[in-house]
């Protein structure tokens, strides 16, 4: 790191100096942020590269690599995509004294995956970008540089996400005494209670008034009064009694299709008879549903407003995705989590004694 902090005095103030001259002393801003803006980022990018290469020096004269293992190859490549760019590592390869399979112990030490190409920062990035417009945009804006990712690693990446998992682990779920869905009792709305423990279904009071407005509308001046009774049985929980009073409205009427809405009206509060009840058994809940403003701006907005596509695994993972965003959690969090998930799982997580002993060892 040092060797490029010196670079950037004794070269890129240089550089500073005559794009301020050049742009900022012109009253040129725009050019003045672009062009600094890419030296800044070349800075980085040298610092991360320099960060690596003495890591893995350190790695290489310790007492502990020194003891425990030979170099195999002294400068295999690979090549990162990351933030600032595309970063050229180079490494030593591992042979256990002991026996066992060599290994790459920068990789390990720093969390690198054997086949990893781009970083958890741009896969971060372009996941962010993805839900909000497309898998290809997500791709173009994943850098601070003009690297692309393709929008099929950005598709990959998405559809591998545990959302789900990810909200179980890190929200506590214990204080919540009851989750209320509400919606007009449509079965993928009412699925939703097999799915959210402590969840409750209740109908919305919307969809229930209007179907008890088109069963009285034949009513006339006495609609009104037919509505409170009907109403003042749903509060008395009375389902019987609010099929008596259907049953009048049924028979006041020698028009089919009035017939047909008292009928419908009839089958709706029966098929829904739980929801209401929640409602009333439950008062003083928080009822607000915004569920097709929710389903407008947050699904249908990214998912439907222009022709496109999608697999069911796909659209899964944007859904959950923007509705995890819209509740204000923050994509980068979700990124780290699946990562140390896979790190774990993968057994290269720090609490590896290997690991533990070289960070002792580099600490002396």
């Amino acid at each position: 790191m040092y060797n490029s902090i010196i670079d950037f005095i004794e070269n890129d103030t240089t550089k500073i100096k005559k794009i301020l001259e050049k742009y900022l002393f012109a009253g040129n801003t725009l050019r003045f942020e672009e062009d600094l803006m890419h030296v800044m980022i070349e800075f980085g990018r040298k610092i991360y590269q320099e960060c690596l290469k003495e890591i893995g020096e350190n790695i290489r004269q310790s007492e502990f690599r020194k003891k425990n293992y030979y170099v195999e190859h002294k400068a295999d490549r690979r090549t990162l995509l990351t933030t600032f760019g595309n970063l050229e590592i180079e490494r030593a390869y591992y042979k256990p004294k002991n026996g066992g399979k060599s290994v790459y112990l920068l990789d390990k030490y720093v969390g690198l995956a054997p086949h990893d190409k781009v970083s958890l920062a741009v896969k971060t990035k372009f996941v962010e970008e993805a839900v909000e417009t497309s898998y290809q945009k997500g791709g173009e804006k994943a850098c601070m540089t003009e690297d692309v990712v393709s929008k099929q690693t950005v598709k990959n990446t998405i559809h591998e996400l545990e959302v789900q998992q990810y909200i179980y682990d890190n929200y506590d779920t214990e204080y919540l005494e009851n989750v209320y869905i509400a919606g007009d009792g449509a079965p993928w709305i009412v699925a939703g209670c097999r799915v959210l423990e402590k969840s409750k279904f209740v109908l919305d009071k919307y969809h229930l008034g209007k179907y008890i407005h088109k069963a009285t509308t034949h009513l006339d001046d006495s609609q009104q009064a037919a509505k409170e009774f009907i109403y003042g049985a749903i509060n008395e929980r009375d389902f019987d009694g609010v099929m008596r009073l259907l049953q009048k409205c049924y028979a006041s009427t020698d028009q089919e299709y009035k017939k047909k809405e008292v009928t419908e009206c009839a089958r709706y509060i029966k098929n829904n008879w739980l929801g209401i009840m929640v409602r009333i058994d439950d008062g003083g809940a928080v009822w607000g549903c915004s569920a097709e403003g929710h389903i407008s701006h947050v699904l249908s907005a990214r998912e439907s407003s222009r022709p496109m596509g999608w697999s069911k695994k796909g659209v899964d993972r944007i859904n959950r995705l923007r509705v995890l965003t819209r509740n204000e959690q923050k994509i980068i969090d979700l990124m780290e989590y699946q990562d140390k998930k896979q790190r774990k799982k993968n057994r290269i997580e720090c609490e590896d004694q290997f690991l533990m002993n070289l960070i002792y060892y580099n600490q002396q």
